[in-house]
């Protein structure tokens, strides 16, 4: 079963070095441009690939198992990551054994890895833990031992651990009398107690929901919903590594009492979150998303970013932009789903952009039920419920994208004891809305120290205002159809005439808002020590969010926490109660990578082609560019995936050639301004004026978004 490892590094070292060589010396020597420029990319992933040895540990004390951290340090990304090879040796390199990789168990040596997303590719910034698991009859001698891994372009590295040696027993002394003339020692300081092990990666360092609750009375006033939310930058550079973070609301369908399975077998929720059943009502539909940090974010920026997340089949599949699903690759062979409406905003998949000194400042935005597609259904079953998104903010109000009937119906439409019960047929719940700052992943460092456990998240910043608060929301409303709804169901049927008055002055309802206790947990333990530093709390009876009790507070989030071992409970201290030799003063918290390798490209049988076959680009904030073309609101992918006839296409444009004429806009928001705090400005790059000709009826679509 064992192998030596005497050469193999040095050979593998050999051959990248004759390709370079190669590629240097010879080019005369390589057929065409493509070989040359073939032979320069493997040189240049050769000389990008940096990887660095973090930690090792065994796993349990059988010595069959060994968990070792790597992290990519280098300025390419390396994939396949099952193309790893991986290798046990002895502490001197002198001997060892090569591991396979697999990931079904097996009775024989393997590894695995564990990345986010489950991904095969390591990013460059990104930490890999590989699980080795050997085989029964084979395990850990007592002694020094090392990891080795080759990348696949042939970049080795390595890290020690120990087994076994400290693992006897110190046998309990036995009393024997003191000598009677033996000398009284000199008394020396006892040294500090070294930590058991250096620090680690615990992947949910910091999770869980800040909660705040908006009820009302009303309950025909489901057609809608409006509030604003805190837009700011959490990081003083980029987005870190392995964090996600959120705050929003969920609009669900309103199915109360309702006890049968909406969700099918064969759908995510069904099938892998029983605790959700029987009804599976919270994870059904629901159109989430918001500002935040997102693991799939492919262009960080130091900013929060805006991104919208329809659920239309039980977190199956997700929608996040026109044309886009949520995973980030083009949706163009799904059916219809979020379709672009307004003419003077750009949605990126990666999502929107704000200009900079966003700190503190809010975003509104309004989901109202449109009635856009009245008469527009193909079958009985489909609702006529267009759950559209408007926003208000200092450079731009008005509507944006809605969510097609069709695509709530797809998992209704024949699944009896869903049919009726979509977003496209029902409305939402107008009594009660839960809000929520949510932290859904966020990397942590351990280290035991002497029957502690001492550990470190990253640095969070939040805003703070002159009263010392951070509002999260504010100013939640309801709506009923007297809103929007019944004008434009009116319009459709008479033709009587628009307008684009605010929404909420009429038809609306103010919410009442109640903020509820901390729901972050600090590696799954709660967390103590906070009173006195930042509590939740409502302001006025409109907003909630943080209250920062020091005065002059600086808005950052407790970094350090400690628990003895055994407790159920993590309390907060500041950096001075933090050994030093613990190492975790020293911790560099990664900073997340641009996705060279992972733009947002074009189907794979391309997008249909835009009006005058003509593109267009800009560039945004987070370094990114779109390239976007412009098409007739009928023609767009997902309009066109409803296969609408001649005149209900006709009568659908006309609708919307008519709200375009509408004056929407600054001079006339759709929401009233917020009660406390200024209105963000979106990044301008993705305000646009439509060419000539184009001015009412044709709308914006991204067909790629990439970073040079």
């Amino acid at each position: 079963m064992e192998k030596v490892i005497v050469a193999g590094l040095l050979i593998i070292a050999s051959i990248v070095a004759a390709v370079l060589a190669i590629t240097v010396l010879a080019p005369s020597s390589v057929d065409s441009k493509n070989s040359i420029l073939s032979s320069n990319r493997v040189a240049t992933s050769f000389v990008g690939t940096n990887v660095d040895g973090l930690n090792a540990v065994p796993d349990g004390g059988n010595g069959l198992a060994v968990s070792a951290w790597f992290k990519n340090v280098g300025s390419v990304d390396v994939e396949p990551v099952s193309a790893i090879d991986v290798f046990l040796l002895a502490g001197d390199r002198l001997s060892g054994r090569y591991i396979p990789y697999s990931d079904t168990p097996t009775s024989t040596d393997r590894w695995e890895v564990i990345l986010p997303e489950d991904s095969d590719v390591w990013a460059r910034g990104e930490t890999l833990l590989i699980r080795l698991t050997l085989e029964t009859s084979s395990p850990l001698s007592a002694g020094r031992h090392m990891v080795s891994l080759t990348t696949p372009n042939g970049v080795t590295g390595d890290v020690l651990f120990e087994y076994g040696l400290m693992s006897t027993p110190t046998p309990a002394p036995t009393a024997v009398p003191t000598p009677p003339l033996a000398p009284t020692p000199t008394p020396t300081p006892t040294p500090t107690p070294a930590p058991s092990s250096a620090p680690v990666v615990v992947w949910e360092g910091l999770k869980g929901y800040l909660h705040g609750y908006a009820s009302n009375a009303r309950s025909d006033h489901g057609y809608g919903l409006s509030y604003y939310t805190g837009i700011w930058s959490t990081f003083e550079d980029y987005q870190l590594d392995h964090y996600q973070r959120g705050h929003g609301t969920w609009i669900t369908p309103d199915n109360t009492g309702y006890e049968q399975p909406l969700c099918p077998v064969g759908t995510v929720a069904r099938d892998n979150w029983p605790e959700r059943g029987p009804s599976y009502r919270d994870v059904f539909q629901t159109i989430e998303g918001g500002p935040g940090y997102w693991g799939n974010t492919r262009f960080p920026d130091r900013q929060m970013k805006y991104r919208l997340n329809a659920v239309t089949d039980c977190y199956t599949s997700q929608t996040s932009s026109p044309g886009w699903n949520w995973g980030g690759t083009s949706n163009l062979e799904n059916q219809a789903g979020l379709a672009q409406l307004s003419n003077r905003l750009l949605y990126p998949p990666d999502g929107m952009t704000f200009r900079r000194g966003a700190d503190g400042k809010f975003l509104g935005q309004a989901w109202m039920t449109l009635p856009l597609t009245l008469d527009n259904s193909q079958t009985s079953t489909v609702g006529t419920n267009n759950w559209t998104l408007f926003l208000n903010a200092a450079n731009y109000s008005g509507p944006t994208v809605y969510m097609t009937p069709e695509g709530w119906n797809r998992i209704t439409d024949g699944y009896a004891p869903a049919e009726g019960r979509g977003l496209d047929t029902l409305f939402t719940n107008s009594t009660f809305r839960s809000l929520a700052d949510e932290i859904g992943r966020i990397r942590s460092h351990e280290v035991s120290n002497n029957g502690q456990t001492y550990s470190r998240i990253p640095r969070m910043k939040y805003p703070v205002d002159s009263n010392q608060r951070t509002i999260f929301h504010q100013d939640v409303k309801f709506y009923s159809s007297d809103a929007i709804y019944d004008s434009i169901a009116t319009h459709i049927q008479t033709g009587s005439a628009l307008s684009s008055g605010r929404l909420d002055s009429q038809g609306s309802a103010d919410a009442n808002v109640a903020s509820a206790d901390f729901g972050f947990k600090q590696n799954g333990k709660a967390i103590r020590g906070l009173e006195n530093i930042v509590q939740t709390q409502t302001f006025g009876g409109t907003a909630w969010g943080f209250n920062w009790i020091e005065e002059n507070s600086s808005g950052v989030f407790p970094q350090y926490f400690v628990g003895s071992d055994g407790d159920d409970y993590r309390t907060a201290i500041s950096e001075s109660e933090v050994p030093t030799s613990t190492g975790l003063l020293n911790v560099v918290m990664p900073l997340k990578s641009t996705d060279l390798n992972r733009m947002y490209e074009p189907p794979s049988g391309g997008w249909p082609q835009p009006e005058g076959d003509q593109t267009y680009s800009v560039d945004l904030i987070d370094g990114s560019t779109v390239t976007y073309g412009w098409y007739r609101f009928i023609d767009q992918p997902s309009i066109l995936k409803l296969n609408l006839s001649s005149d209900k296409r006709t009568r659908l444009q006309s609708l919307v050639e008519t709200i375009h004429a509408l004056d929407w806009g600054t001079s006339n928001p759709v929401l009233a301004p917020p009660t406390f705090g200024d209105l963000v400005e979106i990044d301008d790059a993705l305000l646009l004026t439509p060419p000539a000709g184009m001015n009412t009826g044709y709308v914006p679509i991204a067909l790629r978004q990439f970073k040079n």
